[in-house]
């Protein structure tokens, strides 16, 4: 198998995961990418420019992804108390509750997902794409 088919069959995987946990966490009115904002969101009240910075996406697509979970009613825009500028965004008690069934769906998805690997094929993974990560990030 060459460079390109290798890099075709990793892409078409990992479209195919995210496609099928997107269907799954539907059910909870979440997507992916709105479950990694309500869950960077558990940890606690974050300004907009934060969340971008720590999900890695463009300051653009944080404000997209806010305006529609707090149009859901999952999240809230607050004042900063240390900076009067500045606006935080929290969680409110339904996107705490979304946010835990959201949880329990990708644990559950992902259990299904790798129960047919082995310990040892699943190790081997991980650091496969360690590995590649670490490749892509020192071509960038």
């Amino acid at each position: 198998m060459n460079d390109l088919d290798l890099a075709d069959q990793l892409l078409g995987c990992v479209t195919q995961i995210r496609r099928v946990l997107d269907t799954r966490l539907q059910r909870h009115g979440v997507s992916v990418a709105r479950k990694r904002v309500l869950g960077a969101l558990a940890a606690g009240p974050a300004r907009q420019s934060e969340l971008a910075t720590a999900l890695d996406v463009a300051p653009r697509t944080i404000t997209e992804l806010i305006d529609g979970l707090s149009r859901d009613g999952l999240v809230q825009r607050t004042d900063d108390p240390r900076d009067r500028r500045a606006r935080l965004v929290r969680l409110t008690p339904a996107g705490e509750h979304a946010n835990t069934l959201a949880t329990a769906t990708r644990h559950e998805f992902l259990a299904e997902l790798f129960a047919d690997l082995t310990t040892e094929e699943c190790a081997a993974l991980a650091h496969t794409l360690a590995t590649l990560r670490t490749r892509a990030t020192a071509l960038t």
